[in-house]
């Protein structure tokens, strides 16, 4: 949520484009006038600070095979030209909506023409090369690319289906093909197979730490639930892995990566990108039928000594302050507080709340909106520990460490006009947005810390990626509080930085 273009356009998909190795070239779906008939296009050297460029139309004329809707694409370079390879509806079945692949081409990536010269990218065997009753129509898009230098050719990945497709088997795949020119293709046994996924979209192979990563987003559909460790009905970005480029991939214990559970859909199609010897994971959020999408914060790829995948705090997210702070609070500056809600001291800028029969706050913030804050809390006892944000009259956010069912969640609740904290703050009409796994203390403590802007908030515990999620219900400003339920809790170092409006 570092950038979104103006009212009027909306962002979906994303692929970026490195230039001479710090210029980035953000390039996304993009509707103006009708779905994805743009392709937008910002540019940054820090991946934090966008500046909007000059829209890019992919509308063609009518019975052309990007007459109706585009679909994602990538952006390489070629014998001193930029090509740009996106899928679209082909005309030929448009009833069934067959897709296809076209190509553009620029020689400055900001002026790019439609390479009509170029003979649409169609599947041939072992790939569907018709609709078939069993599914919805032949998928066929979202190609990635990948230069092999030894052999000097262009290994491509995309969403595909294969036979046999039955009530048992989705058919879905990820294709393989490969050219030497970008222009004539060899069709190659698919990389992957998953029955039980509905789609495997936006897939990308690459290498990391030794092994080789297959990314793709998919989505838990009525009646189709993917669950994991990290949550229930899943929708996001999942990966497969192997030793080898070619495979075979498989599943991981945990394959999610990054997206949201209890069926929302909000960060749904990540990509990866090379900086400085690291591995920067990056993603749209916002469900389209509630907020306008903006393009989330990047997001380190990190993993441990079997190969499982997680997503860290990158510091460069600091860069998003805009050298302003909120004023804390001094309402308990002169001494203790302790009353029927609980019991609660100041020490300098450090915190230390106690209620271990019910729920205790304490405010130390009023009027924030866009806010980086971060706080390193320490717990005692088996009780419920976090943030609450956007707190109005009526209502709040909250960010909640469980410590008895070790799981953290994300959500917002309701609060009545005689509301007490006595009561916890949970038993009041609150929904659960999102809930995952507690990661592992750190020397006693956990480091929270939460990014909120405009619509949308962030979360990591011990710079651990938890959630990327949306709650368009909350107020856009309100009180910053401290909690504790069931327990006891200092709370210290905090920083509370302000961050500017998205537009």
């Amino acid at each position: 949520m570092n950038f979104r273009p103006p009212k009027g356009k909306s962002l979906w998909d994303s692929w970026i484009y490195v230039q001479n190795e710090n210029t980035y070239h953000l390039f996304y779906l993009e509707t103006v006038d009708r779905i994805y008939d743009h392709i937008g296009h910002a540019v940054s050297t820090d991946l934090i600070n966008w500046e909007e460029l000059r829209s890019i139309s992919v509308s063609g004329a009518p019975g052309s095979w990007n007459s109706r809707i585009t679909l994602t694409g990538m952006v390489t370079p070629f014998q001193g030209k930029y090509y740009m390879l996106l899928g679209g509806y082909a005309p030929e079945n448009p009833d069934k909506a067959i897709e296809i692949i076209g190509r553009y081409v620029s020689d400055d990536l900001e002026n790019w023409q439609e390479d009509k010269s170029f003979p649409l990218l169609k599947p041939s065997f072992p790939y569907m090369t018709e609709c078939d009753i069993s599914c919805d129509c032949r998928h066929w898009r979202d190609l990635s690319l990948s230069y092999d230098q030894n052999n000097q050719w262009f290994d491509g990945y995309l969403m595909t289906k294969v036979k046999p497709v039955s009530p048992d088997d989705f058919g879905t795949a990820v294709g393989h093909i490969r050219s030497r020119d970008l222009v004539h293709w060899e069709m190659l046994e698919p990389i992957a197979r998953q029955k039980h996924f509905y789609n495997m979209e936006v897939p990308e192979v690459f290498e990391f730490n030794g092994r080789y990563y297959l990314t793709f987003s998919t989505n838990s559909l009525t009646g189709l639930k993917i669950n994991s460790s990290r949550g229930t009905a899943l929708r996001g970005t999942f990966y497969l892995t192997s030793s080898s480029r070619n495979g075979p991939f498989t599943l991981p214990p945990d394959p999610f990566l990054i997206g949201s559970g209890h069926g929302h859909w909000e960060s749904y199609v990540g990509r990866t990108l090379e900086q400085d010897d690291q591995r920067i994971l990056y993603h749209h959020m916002g469900n389209p039928f509630e907020v306008r999408p903006a393009w989330g914060t990047p997001k380190k790829l990190a993993s441990d000594s079997e190969g499982n995948l997680h997503l860290e705090y990158l510091p460069v997210l600091q860069k998003m302050e805009n050298g302003k702070s909120f004023p804390l609070k001094t309402h308990i500056e002169t001494g203790d507080r302790q009353d029927l809600i609980g019991y609660w001291k100041r020490n300098n800028k450090d915190y230390f709340g106690k209620n271990y029969l019910a729920g205790t706050s304490c405010r130390i913030a009023d009027d924030v909106d866009n806010c980086h804050f971060k706080v390193d809390l320490f717990p005692e006892g088996n009780g419920m520990f976090g943030i609450i944000f956007r707190q109005s009259e009526y209502q709040a956010g909250a960010f909640i460490l469980d410590l008895e069912h070790q799981s953290i969640f994300v959500g917002n609740a309701d609060i009545p006009p005689d509301y007490n904290y006595a009561h916890g703050m949970f038993g009041w009409d609150f929904c659960i947005h999102d809930q995952t796994q507690l990661p592992e203390m750190i020397k006693g403590k956990y480091e929270l810390r939460i990014f909120l802007r405009n619509e949308f908030c962030e979360v990591y515990v011990n710079d651990i990626w938890c959630f990327s999620a949306t709650l368009p219900k909350l107020a856009s400003c309100g009180a910053l509080s401290l909690y504790v339920e069931r327990g006891e809790a200092h709370f210290e170092n905090l920083h509370l930085a302000q961050l500017n409006p998205l537009l």
